[in-house]
């Protein structure tokens, strides 16, 4: 509290002459001077002598000096520690960082990023629906129209075209949102992907193996 006292407080008040502080029992004047601080503390002994206003005070005073103590004292300032708590390096308080700024390819380039296929909800139970979402990212600069989301399962005989949408724009630089709902009849591991094309892009896909389980139900 002392270095807090001598060093910051002394910054912050260096334009500052006086703070007053006063309450019912306690009247204390900080005076600060060019190399000192005095403290002028008047305090309440005994009685019923209130010391939070100036009238009060002044009516303490006269009316009652013998309920009053008056201490004051002052303090030099500390020119050593306040030195000591200056930082000692500066020099590696700053950091520089090179990063490239890469411009966006022309044309389209739809893409799926990691984990932009996900279940709503994660874990699917069976013979109840749920959603199967997609984020397409358009990594080009030119909006792509008119995109075909198909989804697809995974069987015996190979992938089984489930259901087809279509994304109306999926903007430059931008992103869409593709979802199919589906209904997974037995409990274990399900195979399934989204496929994208475009007139203007190849056909590419991401695959999601999901694992509808059964839960007990709460009681």
């Amino acid at each position: 509290m002392e270095l807090f006292s001598d060093n910051v407080l002394q910054i912050v008040y260096e334009k500052m002459k006086f703070i007053e502080h006063r309450s019912p029992k306690s009247c204390m004047v900080f005076q600060f001077k060019e190399d000192e601080i005095e403290l002028i503390s008047l305090n309440v002994k005994n009685g019923m002598s209130d010391l939070a206003t100036p009238e009060s005070i002044h009516d303490a005073l006269v009316n009652r000096p013998n309920e009053i103590a008056l201490f004051k004292t002052t303090k030099k300032y500390n020119k050593k520690r306040e030195i000591e708590i200056q930082e000692n390096n500066e020099s590696d308080n700053d950091i520089s960082i090179i990063f490239p700024v890469l411009q966006r390819p022309q044309g389209i380039d739809l893409a799926f990023r990691d984990g932009a296929i996900k279940t709503e909800p994660s874990i699917p139970r069976p013979n109840e629906q749920f959603l199967i979402t997609g984020r397409i990212d358009n990594l080009g600069s030119t909006d792509a129209m008119d995109v075909g989301a198909t989804l697809w399962l995974k069987n015996d005989l190979g992938w089984t075209e489930i259901t087809t949408t279509k994304i109306s724009l999926v903007v430059g630089q931008g992103a869409s949102q593709v979802a199919f709902a589906y209904i997974a009849n037995e409990v274990g591991p399900i195979e399934l992907k989204i496929t994208i094309i475009n007139t203007t892009t190849n056909l590419f896909s991401q695959i999601l193996v999901i694992r509808p389980s059964r839960r007990e139900a709460s009681t």
